[in-house]
C-alpha cells in the first residue's frame, strides 16, 4: 500500500494561497469606505477586486489541500494545473478585470495589488514546479 506523500511545493502552494486570502482583510487592505458629501456611503473598486481574489485565493486553498489529501501523483497533477488559471485569474483582479484605485499614492496601488500579484505569481511557479515534479515520478514508474 501506497503512503501519501506531500510534496513541499504543494505545502507552500498551499501557505501562499492561505496568506493571501488572509492578506487582502488583513496587512494588504485595500482602500477604507468613502463616505461622499451627502452622507452616503460607498466602496471603491478597490474593495470589490479584493473581495474577487479573496474568493480566488480560498478556492486556490482548497485545491492544494484536496491535492494534498490524494496519493494518486496523475490526480495531484491534475490538481497542481488546475491552480494555474485561478491564480492568473487572482493577478488578473487588480490589472486588466476589476482594477483599482486612480490614484498613485492609495493603499491598494501601493500595498494590495503589488502583495496579489507577487503571491499570485509565486502559487503559479509553485504548482507549476509541483505538477513537473509529479509528472517525472510517473514518468519514472512507468520504465
Amino acid at each position: 500500500m501506497r503512503s501519501l506523500k506531500i510534496s513541499p511545493f504543494e505545502s507552500a502552494s498551499m501557505l501562499f494561497s492561505l496568506i493571501l486570502a488572509v492578506s487582502v482583510f488583513t496587512f494588504a487592505s485595500p482602500c477604507e469606505e468613502v463616505i461622499g458629501s451627502d452622507g452616503a456611503s460607498s466602496w471603491m473598486t478597490c474593495h470589490w477586486m479584493a473581495q474577487a481574489v479573496f474568493g480566488l485565493a480560498l478556492a486556490m486553498t482548497a485545491i492544494n489541500f484536496m491535492s494534498m489529501c490524494f496519493i494518486s501523483r496523475r490526480i495531484k497533477i491534475g490538481l497542481s494545473v488546475a491552480v494555474l488559471p485561478v491564480a492568473l485569474a487572482a493577478m488578473a483582479m487588480p490589472t486588466l478585470l476589476i482594477g483599482v484605485c486612480h490614484h498613485a499614492d492609495a493603499r491598494c496601488v501601493m500595498i494590495t495589488q503589488p502583495v496579489v500579484l507577487v503571491f499570485s505569481v509565486l502559487i503559479m511557479v509553485l504548482s507549476l514546479l509541483n505538477a513537473l515534479m509529479q509528472f517525472r515520478h510517473v514518468q519514472a514508474r512507468q520504465k
